[in-house]
């Protein structure tokens, strides 16, 4: 079991990451931001790049004029479809949506991350999970992601290894596997924030589209959601392992 878990956390994205808390960021958390990148590119090498929703967006930034002769900028349409014309590097995310960090977070490219937010919400999940460092020297880094119930997280492992993390929860049967999941954890008395499932997905394996659809599964069985499983069903007993493997790693036992 635990060489099967190792291989699933082994996908774990790690770079240096950074943003800065303001919403909406402007031109100086823009500067903060590339000068950031601009250190990181002398320790890491490659070209640094500007991602934004739109190349209009651009034009709103009096610094991002100044210094885009020296900079490869895209827009997120752009970089879907021609990510290859950029050599890899450090990458701002200026104004990102939340698919646009996707894009930039699961490019194999990417080598540092500095996000420059105008929603918070935005960039939420990406915050919880790569943990990066507030540039304004406020917020300071975070905890690691985590899930505070420790049979939820065993069973979020289990179920790690059981769906294809390559092609997340699009499958019906890992869809199934998900939901029947958080459906006997909720009839077994644990609740859970689909928030920090979700984060927890994306520090461990998960693609942003997979650990989005968990997040949406988990807080829709919470709420008493009915979803179509296609006669998919776990083993009760399943709990009381998931239970007694916390209270082995915890030293004690554990219940709902």
């Amino acid at each position: 079991m635990a060489a099967r878990l190792a291989l699933v956390f082994e996908r774990t994205v790690t770079y240096p990451a950074a943003y800065t808390h303001l919403e909406p960021s402007r031109d100086a958390e823009i500067l903060l931001a590339l000068q950031w990148l601009a250190k990181q590119q002398e320790a890491i090498g490659g070209e640094i790049l500007v991602l934004a929703p739109g190349l209009s967006n651009l034009d709103n930034s009096e610094v991002i004029a100044r210094y885009r002769r020296s900079l490869r900028c895209m827009s997120e349409v752009t970089f879907k479809k021609r990510s290859h014309e950029w050599n890899g590097g450090p990458a701002l995310a200026l104004w990102p949506t939340a698919s646009m960090m996707a894009l930039i977070d699961e490019n194999h490219r990417t080598r540092a991350v500095a996000a420059v937010p105008w929603l918070l919400d935005d960039i939420g999940p990406w915050v919880r999970a790569r943990r990066p460092i507030d540039l304004l020297g406020i917020a300071g880094r975070l905890s690691e992601a985590g899930i505070s119930d420790p049979v939820v997280r065993i069973a979020m492992e289990h179920l790690s290894i059981g769906v294809n993390l390559s092609t997340g929860l699009t499958h019906p049967s890992d869809k199934a596997r998900a939901v029947e999941t958080f459906r006997v954890l909720r009839r077994g008395g644990h609740r859970w924030v689909p928030e920090e499932i979700q984060a927890w997905a994306l520090g461990h394996g998960w693609r942003n589209r997979g650990a989005e659809d968990l997040r949406k599964y988990a807080a829709g069985v919470l709420e008493g959601k009915t979803f179509r499983t296609a006669g998919f069903g776990l083993n009760p007993s399943v709990l009381e392992a998931w239970r007694q493997q916390a209270a082995g790693q915890a030293g004690g036992p554990v219940t709902g």
